[in-house]
């Protein structure tokens, strides 16, 4: 378990001391949940592009807004257009940055302090799946994730944080316990 050890205003990894240790009291204190809400659109465009931007977000209160947008596609060999990372490559990329603000959230609870994080996601699939022939698994296997950190951390602390950041990170956990999809009809 990580307990909050840096303390204090002074930022640490360009982090909110303060609002990191809110939130680890908040965590912690009654066994209530942190209830955090998300949604995002997106629109089909055209051939196999869609556009999207960030919905809500909701942390037990008021509601933000997100004006991020985004746009994927899939490469001229899978019969898209290429003008924009397919889904799976935002999946990745998804993961790996949900990973690695986990690991400076917790590299910054303990105190440690980072000077280079880069995270690198791989993956493979085979498309055969994604077109219907049947037995062929749909969907991206094992995903590899390597990191390179310069931090003031023995290489053991550093393997034990990239392992905690795993088990904390929302996105790596919908992969490796795959939540639920519900659909819902045309409105």
């Amino acid at each position: 378990m990580i307990t909050m050890t840096h303390t204090g205003t002074r930022p640490l990894n360009g982090v909110n001391a303060q609002v990191l240790t809110d939130l680890f009291t908040r965590a912690h204190a009654d066994g209530e949940p942190l209830r955090i809400e998300l949604s995002t659109h997106l629109r089909w465009r055209d051939g196999l592009a869609t556009e999207g931007a960030g919905g809500t977000l909701r942390l037990d209160g008021p509601q933000d807004r997100s004006h991020h947008a985004f746009r994927t596609d899939l490469p001229e060999p899978l019969a898209g257009s290429d003008t924009g990372p397919a889904p799976t490559e935002m999946l990745l990329a998804a993961t790996a940055a949900c990973v690695s603000a986990a690991l400076v959230e917790l590299a910054t609870a303990e105190g440690i302090r980072l000077d280079r994080v880069e995270a690198h996601a791989s993956t493979a699939l085979d498309a055969r799946g994604a077109l219907g022939v049947e037995g062929v698994p749909v969907g991206p296997g094992e995903v590899t994730l390597r990191f390179d950190i310069d931090a003031d951390a023995a290489p053991e602390q550093l393997q034990a944080l990239i392992r905690a950041a795993v088990a904390a990170s929302p996105t790596a956990q919908a992969l490796i316990r795959p939540t639920s999809i519900r659909t819902e009809p045309n409105r």
